[in-house]
């Protein structure tokens, strides 16, 4: 990336995406960024240690970055955002990760998968702006438009749908109110089926089902169908005593326990005074379902057929679930990924979409 900026013309914009992997499992970090937290052995749990020296290591990289920008004359006027993909995936085995206090993880329709941080910085920002925080409805969508404003160019509105984004500059930079109010997680053709659900889908055991339920936010409002995800906990901060996990891990291929976790008959939430989605309202708010489940319906119609994944098919037997999961493996230890030093293997698109939890607007 530094040699692509320092080549960079100057006085040409540059449009520049940089997806770091350094947080994604497997959580693996130069030695020199884990001794930076040796002090802290006893008090953390090993696995967030790790992701503490992922972290320091993505933070350098970001640096490399900035400092390219500043040496090749391209920093002043140059607007950085940085956003996660979604939710962490939490507890010992999701990499030593934390969304508390919302509930859920990664690969879920929950708030700690959906609802991610995202900071903006730059000289662009307006001085009143920096170091806010900005609240208001995001969606990852919207910075292809907002970056095209700033650029002065066309977003390029000629495919056959309207684009989903929405210019959000003057509402970031001015705490006003966002020109976005709804934020689609997932849309399914109805029936919505619970099929995730069946006892004999081991692949529940690993947690990445994702495509068996559906989800959608209108200002507050929040509802979703079918089966939302697992984990579908809000685990507090982890000490060395008090790991993500504490109590002993559900088996979701147990019906009893499967009902328990998915929306059997729909989950309203209403975001704006319950972030944690433990009071569902879907009994007592008939009108506002029934608004959202129209709607739900109307966008599964204009949805196109998704690419990936692949058309499903209930795994059986653990031996299933090990042959599904075995390219993953061969993918972040293959010869390649060898050759070229790579730490984690690349993650590909999961179809959710993510509303940003809290904007800061940074300088530095």
């Amino acid at each position: 990336m530094s040699t692509v900026i320092k080549e960079h013309p100057a006085e040409t914009p540059l449009f520049m995406y940089l997806p770091f992997q350094n947080v994604h499992g497997p959580t693996e970090a130069p030695q020199r960024f884990h001794d930076m937290y040796a002090h802290l052995a006893g008090s953390q749990p090993q696995y967030r240690l790790n992701i503490m020296a992922c972290l320091s290591a993505l933070d350098e990289g970001v640096g490399n970055v900035t400092s390219a920008l500043k040496n090749a004359g391209l920093w002043d006027n140059t607007v950085i955002v940085f956003q996660s993909d979604n939710g962490g995936d939490t507890g010992a085995n999701g990499q030593g990760m934390n969304n508390w206090p919302l509930r859920g993880t990664k690969w879920t329709h929950w708030e700690g998968g959906v609802n991610v941080v995202a900071f903006i910085s730059g000289p662009l920002v307006p001085i009143a702006a920096r170091g806010t925080h900005y609240n208001g409805m995001l969606h990852s969508t919207d910075w292809r438009v907002t970056f095209a404003g700033l650029a002065q160019i066309d977003p390029d509105n000629t495919g056959p749908f309207p684009l989903d984004g929405h210019d959000v500059w003057q509402a970031v930079t001015t705490n006003g109110p966002s020109p976005r109010n709804e934020v689609v997680h997932q849309v399914l053709k109805s029936p919505i089926v619970n099929q995730s659900c069946h006892p004999d889908n081991m692949i529940l055991k690993s947690g990445h089902v994702t495509h068996c339920g559906a989800s959608i936010r209108v200002g507050q409002w929040k509802l979703m169908l079918g089966y939302p995800g697992w984990l579908d906990l809000a685990f507090p901060l982890p000490t060395s005593t008090t790991p993500n996990v504490t109590e002993p891990r559900l088996d979701p291929t147990d019906p009893a326990v499967c009902n328990s976790l998915k929306c059997s008959e729909g989950c309203l939430f209403n975001l704006e005074t319950d972030r944690q989605e433990t009071n569902n309202l879907y009994s007592t708010q008939p009108q506002v379902v029934q608004q959202l489940t129209a709607r739900l319906s109307e966008l599964a119609k204009q949805s196109l057929p998704a690419r990936n994944p692949p058309p499903y098919v209930v795994p059986t037997t653990p031996a299933d679930v090990a042959d599904r999961q075995a390219p993953l493996k061969r993918r972040a230890t293959g010869s390649l990924g060898k050759t070229l030093g790579l730490r984690s293997r690349c993650e590909s698109v999961t179809g959710f979409s993510h509303r940003h939890r809290r904007i800061k607007s940074d300088f530095g």
